[in-house]
C-alpha cells in the first residue's frame, strides 16, 4: 500500500492539473467547485492553490480521476494520460476490501482490511475466535460438525463437509467421508470396492474379507465372498456356522449336518428342531383341537391353527369344500364365492378361478361387458383387445379399437390400453413376448428397454429420452443413478396428469422395463408415470406393462 500511495503522489504533482500547461489566475475559496485553470473541468474537491501544482486528482483538460467511490484508489498515469482506480487494500495483503466506511465493495473479498492475516486463504485461527478466512463461519469447526479441522490439530478431514468426520456413516463412493484415510468405496483398504460402489466386495469393514481371499475355516465369516462359509464352518451350508466356528455375536446352528435347521428355520412336526429355538414340538400336531392332526406331522389336517377349516369343511353350506383342505371353494365363508358363482365387474374372483371377475380369462383385459371394457371374449385369453380370429373387429358387441397407439415421434407402435392389471418383471416379459396385436403376432412385440420406455415420457425433461437422468440402455447401475427423480406428481399432459402423450390411455402407475440393473440382476428398471421418475425393484414386485412393436 505504501509503493501505490508513493506512486499516486509523484503522478499527482507531476500532473499539475494538464502536465503543468496552464495556471490558475486565483485562488479557488473552500467549497467552490469551479475550476479556474481553464482546463474546462470542474475540481471534484476545493481547490485551494492558486496554481495547478495540485489539481485535486485531474489528470487531463477532459477528466477528474476521483471517481467519488471509497472503494478504489484512483491514479494518473501520466505516460497515458488515463485515470487507473485500483481497489482498495489497505492492509496490503493482495486481497481487495469487502467494504471501505459502511460502503459494500463489489467484488471485494477481504473481510477486515486492517488486519493483513485476514483474507480469504488464510489459516484458521484455533481458537475459535475469529473468521480468518472471510467465509463468515467460525474457525476452526467451520462445517459445525463438532469436529476441528486437521489444520488446528483436529481430525475433520474435510471442514468444508458437515458429513465428513472421524465416524461418519455417510459413506460416498468417491470420497473419504469417515476420515479413514481410505475412499469410502474400499473403506478396508483391501483393493475391492464395495457392494453399494459397484464392487465386488461383500464385506467392505474387514480387510481380510474380499473375492480371492483364502476362506478360513471355523471364523464363521464367508471371507472369499463366494456366498458360503468352508465346509468345516457350515457342513450342511445353510449360512449358520457349527458351534466349533461360530463367530462371535452371530447365532449358532443346532445341527450342522441337517441345512433344513437354522436358527429361524420353519418349524415341521419331523421331531427336528428345524428353527433352533430348543424344541421341535412348537404348536403341537393339533394345535385347533379340532380331531384332525396336522398334516404336518402325518395327517390329514390342512389347517391345524382353524377348527373350521378340516377335510370336508363346508362352512358357507353353498355345497362346495373349502379349498383350504383340499375342496374348491376359495372362500368357505362366503356363499357368493365358489365355482358356480355367478361373475360380476369387479376385481373379485367369485368364481374360484383365480382371476378377477372383470378380467376372468387373465388376459389383462376387462370383459366388454364390464365399463370401460375392451375383451370380447373373456373367456378366451387368447383373444384380446377386440381381436376376433386375428382381425380388430366388433365381437359380440363390444367397442371396437385397434388396441395400440402410433408413437409418431419414433414410430413405433405402443400397446394401448396396456393391460389393466400388475404382474411380477418376468410374467411381463413373457405376455409382451406372446402378445398378438394389430397384425403383429407373437414374437414381434416386446417389454421395452429403458431408454425405449422413456421414449413414451412425456412433460418432464429431467426423464425423457435426452434428459439428464443417467439410466440408459448402455448405463444400468447405480452410478447412472442421478437426475432421475422426476417432476411434480400428477402434472403431466396425460389424462389424469399422466406424464405421456394425452392420445394414451391407462394408469399412470408403474411400469416395467426389460431392463436389468446392472449390480443388482434381481433388479429392473421401471417408470413412474405419476411422476416420470426412474428406479429399480425387485423383479417378483407386480408393476403395470405396456408392450411395444419397434420396426
Amino acid at each position: 500500500m505504501r509503493v501505490i500511495s508513493s506512486i499516486l503522489a509523484i503522478h499527482l504533482v507531476a500532473c499539475g492539473g494538464n502536465g503543468g500547461t496552464d495556471e490558475d489566475t486565483s485562488t479557488d475559496t473552500a467549497g467552490d467547485m469551479a475550476d479556474t485553470s481553464g482546463d474546462t473541468s470542474a475540481d471534484s474537491i476545493p481547490d485551494t492553490a492558486t496554481d495547478d501544482a495540485v489539481f485535486e486528482g485531474e489528470c487531463t483538460a477532459d477528466g477528474d480521476c476521483n471517481d467519488e467511490d471509497p472503494c478504489t484508489s484512483d491514479i494518473c498515469d501520466l505516460d497515458y494520460n488515463e485515470c487507473t482506480h485500483a481497489p482498495v487494500d489497505s492492509d496490503g495483503d493482495g486481497y481487495p476490501a469487502g467494504e471501505v466506511g459502511g460502503t459494500e465493495c463489489i467484488g471485494g473479498t477481504d473481510c477486515d482490511d486492517a488486519d493483513e492475516d485476514v483474507h480469504p486463504d488464510a489459516a484458521p485461527d484455533c481458537t475459535g475466535v475469529m473468521d480468518m478466512d472471510c467465509d463468515g463461519l467460525e474457525d476452526p469447526d467451520e462445517d459445525g460438525d463438532g469436529y476441528e479441522t486437521v489444520a488446528c490439530s483436529g481430525d475433520d478431514c474435510d471442514d468444508a463437509d458437515a458429513d465428513a468426520f472421524p465416524g461418519s456413516l455417510a459413506l460416498e463412493c468417491s470420497h473419504d467421508r469417515d476420515c479413514n484415510g481410505h475412499p469410502d468405496a474400499d473403506n478396508d483398504n483391501d483393493g475391492h470396492d464395495s457392494l453399494t460402489c459397484e464392487g465386488d466386495d461383500c464385506d467392505d469393514t474387514r480387510s481380510f474379507v474380499y473375492p480371492g481371499a483364502g476362506e478360513v475355516n471355523c471364523d464363521g465369516l464367508d471371507t472369499d465372498c463366494t456366498g458360503d462359509m468352508s465346509t468345516t464352518e457350515d457342513a450342511d451350508q445353510d449360512g449358520y456356522a457349527n458351534s466349533g466356528c461360530v463367530a462371535a455375536g452371530a447365532e449358532l446352528d443346532c445341527d450342522d449336518d441337517d441345512a433344513a435347521s437354522f436358527p429361524g428355520g420353519s418349524e415341521i412336526c419331523d421331531e427336528v428342531d428345524n428353527d433352533c429355538d430348543g424344541t421341535w414340538a412348537d404348536g403341537g400336531a393339533d394345535d385347533d383341537v379340532d380331531g384332525y392332526l396336522d398334516t404336518a406331522c402325518g395327517g390329514n389336517d390342512c389347517d391345524d391353527t382353524d377348527a373350521t377349516n378340516h377335510p370336508g369343511a363346508d362352512n358357507d353350506a353353498d355345497g362346495y369344500e373349502d379349498a383350504r383342505c383340499g375342496g374348491d371353494d376359495c372362500d368357505d365363508f362366503d356363499p357368493a364365492f365358489n365355482p358356480g358363482a355367478t361373475l360380476a365387474c369387479t376385481t373379485e374372483d367369485r368364481d374360484c378361478n383365480g382371476n378377477s371377475d372383470q378380467d376372468n380369462d387373465g388376459d389383462w383385459h376387462v370383459s366388454y361387458l364390464c365399463v370401460g371394457g375392451d375383451d370380447c371374449r373373456d373367456a378366451d385369453a387368447s383373444t384380446i383387445l377386440g381381436e376376433c380370429d386375428g382381425v380388430n373387429e366388433c365381437c359380440d358387441g363390444c367397442l371396437q379399437r385397434n388396441g395400440c397407439w402410433l408413437d409418431p415421434t419414433t414410430g413405433w407402435l405402443w400397446e394401448d390400453p396396456p393391460g389393466s392389471g400388475g404382474a411380477s418383471w418376468d410374467f411381463a416379459i413373457a405376455y409382451c413376448s406372446g402378445l398378438s396385436l394389430a397384425g403383429h403376432g407373437a414374437g414381434e412385440w416386446h417389454l421395452p428397454a429403458i431408454s425405449e420406455l422413456r421414449t413414451f415420457i412425456r412433460g418432464c425433461p429431467e426423464t425423457e429420452e435426452s434428459g439428464l437422468c443417467g439410466v440408459t440402455d448402455a448405463c444400468l447401475g447405480s452410478a447412472c443413478y442421478h437426475d432421475c427423480t422426476g417432476c411434480t406428481t400428477f402434472s403431466g399432459p396425460g389424462s389424469g396428469g399422466c406424464f405421456w402423450d394425452p392420445a394414451v390411455e391407462g394408469t399412470c402407475g408403474w411400469f416395467w422395463s426389460s431392463s436389468s440393473r446392472a449390480s443388482v440382476p434381481t433388479y429392473a428398471w421401471h417408470v413412474l408415470f405419476s411422476d416420470a421418475s426412474v428406479d429399480a425393484s425387485s423383479k417378483p414386485n407386480t408393476y403395470y406393462a405396456r408392450c411395444v412393436h419397434t420396426p
